[in-house]
């Protein structure tokens, strides 16, 4: 993760950061989060008029935790799922 991200520094529920901040955050790439969006209606990103992606830092977390229940298998529907489960409250 690149030092200079300070996910803290954002509101939990403020969408500032770009794609490109979420891939530094997490790892994961564009692509697949664009996919992951497509697919399965996760991460859902505000638009900004002119189209771009802004996530929140709650958004972060929350492709975290997908990441870390799909054992970093990006293609894994169940990390999706995880994401999305009522029980688990950190992510939500």
């Amino acid at each position: 993760m690149n030092p200079n991200l300070d996910i803290k520094s954002t509101s939990e529920t403020e969408a500032t950061l770009s794609i490109g901040d979420v891939v530094t955050a997490t790892g994961i790439g564009e692509a697949t989060l664009r996919a992951w969006e497509r697919r399965f209606g996760f991460p859902e990103p505000r638009r900004e008029p002119s189209g771009h992606r802004r996530y929140s830092a709650a958004d972060v977390e929350r492709i975290r935790a997908a990441l870390a229940s799909g054992r970093n298998d990006t293609t894994e529907p169940s990390a999706q799922r995880y994401a999305f489960s009522p029980s688990n409250t950190s992510c939500a």
